[in-house]
């Protein structure tokens, strides 16, 4: 997941994903090397973006673009390096969090910024090493540590302790060691902020546990907000709990 890894780009945008992008302002940015495409919905002075996950696409969190909108807000989402129509065969957290900074700096300040799991743990280290402005920040199924998601990523792969390590060195190489695995604790970063944040994590999630949004919530920030859900698991999340996001965004 987060180490840099060939991406499967699927075939096609998924239908729903299809009918979000037909109303949609596509458009694409040079970010390095990259071509990467862009969408913006409606057009509101107030800007929103949308960031999505591991394996998805900027239509992925389609379904808080109609209730955003019509709140007056302008929606901008994008596909990461290696997904969607953007190019690139890989990409990893910190090229990932480089392109939010980027896109913060190209089409903000952003009213809010909203990402789901891998893209929201994303959010956090983007805000964390750019600095850039927003007003709020939204979390569906955010992982605490960048760290644990390797971890577990490797568990899932049956990958021995000692081979990880020195993937974990070689990717830290590769950066020129402008981070360390070690260092990378979302919560820790999310804990610096004073903006409100709200977080959104799923009971029965399989893929992010919910203990992973208890550790945020162990934190005791006035500024952060939580809400559990039931029933929704790692991905029916985006597409249900748009009136509370978008009542948390326009409050």
């Amino acid at each position: 997941m987060p180490a840099p890894v060939p991406h499967a780009r699927p075939a096609e945008a998924p239908r729903l994903g299809e009918a979000f992008l037909a109303n949609a302002e596509m458009s694409a940015i040079t970010f390095g090397a990259h071509r990467v495409a862009t969408y913006r919905w409606g057009q509101g002075a107030k800007k929103i973006l949308l960031c999505h996950g591991w394996s998805g696409r900027g239509s992925q969190l389609g379904a808080f673009v109609q209730p955003l909108v019509a709140a007056g807000f302008s929606v901008h989402a994008f596909d990461a390096v290696a997904h969607g129509g953007s190019s690139g065969t890989q990409t990893d957290m910190i090229e990932y969090s480089d392109l939010v900074g980027h896109l913060a700096k190209e089409l903000g300040p952003f009213h809010a910024v909203v990402g789901h799991s891998f893209g929201a743990a994303n959010v956090v280290i983007a805000k964390n090493r750019h600095r850039f402005e927003a007003g709020k920040l939204v979390l569906l199924s955010c992982f605490s540590d960048g760290e644990w998601v390797l971890n577990r990523f490797a568990e899932f792969l049956n990958i021995s302790p000692r081979v990880l390590r020195t993937l974990k060195d070689i990717h830290e190489s590769r950066r020129n060691c402008s981070f360390r695995w070690n260092e990378m604790n979302i919560a820790r970063m999310a804990g610096e902020e004073t903006l409100p944040v709200l977080f959104i994590h799923d009971r029965s999630d399989r893929e992010i546990p919910h203990s992973q949004m208890e550790v945020f919530s162990g934190a005791g920030k006035p500024n952060f907000q939580f809400v559990s859900t039931e029933g929704m698991g790692h991905r029916r999340i985006m597409r249900d709990e748009n009136v509370e996001v978008c009542h948390f965004v326009a409050s």
